[in-house]
C-alpha cells in the first residue's frame, strides 16, 4: 500500500521553477532517499511535503488524505507527519523530556509522562530525561529529536540531512539504529542527503535529483550497477568508459580485449558505443607482459585505488591488495553491460 503518493508537483521560487512536474511515490514502512548535489531541489520537495512551501501545481497524498491540490493545502501540523532537520531544532531552555513532550499539549500529565517515557526508551535514552540539550552528545541530540518526532505516532517521517552534523566515528552507528527503528515503528520515511554512502546504508530506494528533477528511481544496487545514464553513473561513484564494439548480442571488442555479458544487451552487430565499469569490476593480475601499465598507486585502507594506461587511455581499477609489479592483465567477470551511446 503506497503511504506517500506525489504527482505532478511543481514549485516555484523566485519565478522560476525548483521543481517540474514532479512524480514519486513511498510505500508503507518505506524509506525513500532524496539524492543530490546542493541546490537541485531536494529539500525544497520536503518542505513541500510538509506544507512549508506551496505547489504551483500537482498533488500529495498521504495515504487516502489529500494534503495538497487544486483549492487544498492542510496545515502542517494537521498532516500526521513528523520531521528531523540537520540542526536538531531543539530547544535549549527544557529539558530533554520536555523537548520530547512540547508537542503532546493538551494531554493529560500522566499520559504525557507516559509517552515521553516511551520514546526515551525507543531511542535508548533511558534516565536523560531531565538533562538539557547542551549536556548531551550530537548523536544523543539527534535521538531527542527522533523523539519528539515519533511521540506524536507520525504516518511519515521526514529527515533533513540529519546525519551531516555527527561525528564520523558514530555516524554509521546512528544510521543503522534509526532505520532500525522506524522499520520497527512500521514508518515511512523520505530522507534528503547529498552523501551516496548515508544513501546506500539508509534508504531502500533512491530517487536521483538533478536540476528539479529525478533521474532515476530505484534500490540503491540496481541505481549504482545499471544506470540509465552517464549522470547517474558518475554521481553515485567512480566510472571508467572504453570504446566497444558489438561483435554479437553478448559481447563487445574493447582495447582490454572482447567482454561478454551475463545477459544480451539488444544493441546491433556491428555498434560502436561507450561501455561503462565500474572501478571494482576492473579484476588486475600483475604480470610484466601484460598491456596495462602501472601510474599511480594509492593504499586508502579497505582497498588500494590504482590507475593504468592502455592505448592511451587511464583506466581506475579498485582492489584489496597493491599491486606489486609495473604492468598487469586485466579480467571483467560477466555481468549486465552497461552501454551508453558516443558522445
Amino acid at each position: 500500500m503506497s503511504c506517500l503518493e506525489i504527482e505532478g508537483v511543481s514549485c516555484r521560487y523566485n519565478g522560476r521553477n525548483v521543481l517540474e512536474q514532479l512524480s514519486l511515490s513511498v510505500a508503507d514502512n518505506e524509506i525513500v532517499c532524496l539524492l543530490g548535489a546542493s541546490g537541485c531541489g531536494k529539500t525544497t520537495l520536503l518542505k513541500a511535503i510538509a506544507g512549508l512551501i506551496p505547489l504551483a501545481e500537482g498533488r500529495i497524498l498521504l495515504g487516502d488524505r489529500l494534503l495538497d491540490g487544486p483549492g487544498v493545502t492542510m496545515a502542517p501540523e494537521d498532516r500526521g507527519i513528523g520531521m528531523i532537520f540537520q540542526d536538531y531544532a531543539l530547544f535549549p531552555h527544557l529539558t530533554v523530556a520536555e523537548n520530547i513532550g512540547f508537542g503532546l499539549e493538551g494531554r493529560g500529565r500522566r499520559e504525557r509522562r507516559e509517552a515521553v517515557e516511551a520514546s526515551l526508551n525507543l531511542v535508548n535514552l533511558q534516565g536523560l530525561g531531565e538533562r538539557y540539550p547542551h549536556q548531551l552528545s550530537g548523536g544523543q541530540q539527534q535521538r531527542v529529536a527522533i523523539a519528539r518526532a515519533l511521540v506524536c505516532k507520525p504516518r511519515l517521517m521526514l529527515l533533513d540531512e540529519p546525519f551531516s552534523n555527527i561525528d564520523t566515528q558514530v555516524r554509521m552507528k546512528l544510521i543503522l539504529e534509526i532505520r532500525a527503528l522506524l522499520k520497527g515503528q512500521g514508518i515511512g520515511a523520505v530522507f534528503v542527503s547529498h552523501s551516496k554512502e548515508e544513501a546506500f546504508a539508509f534508504a531502500d530506494r533512491l530517487a536521483l535529483f538533478r536540476a528539479g528533477q529525478i533521474e532515476q528511481v530505484g534500490e540503491p544496487e540496481r541505481l549504482y550497477r545499471r544506470p540509465e545514464n552517464r549522470f547517474v553513473a558518475e554521481f553515485l561513484g567512480g566510472v571508467n568508459y572504453l570504446d566497444a564494439e558489438v561483435v554479437d548480442e553478448w559481447s563487445l571488442t574493447t582495447a582490454i580485449g572482447t567482454i561478454r555479458g551475463s545477459e544480451p544487451h539488444g544493441r546491433p552487430l556491428g555498434a560502436r558505443l561507450q561501455l561503462m565499469l565500474r572501478p571494482q569490476q576492473l579484476q588486475l593480475r600483475g604480470d610484466e607482459a601484460g598491456p596495462l601499465t602501472l601510474v599511480e598507486q594509492q593504499f586508502l585502507g579497505h582497498h588500494c585505488r590504482v590507475q593504468l594506461a592502455c592505448d592511451g587511455l587511464i583506466l581506475e581499477a579498485s582492489i584489496s591488495e597493491p599491486l606489486t609489479l609495473g604492468r598487469a592483465r586485466v579480467q571483467v567477470a560477466p555481468h549486465p553491460l552497461v552501454l551508453f551511446d558516443p558522445l
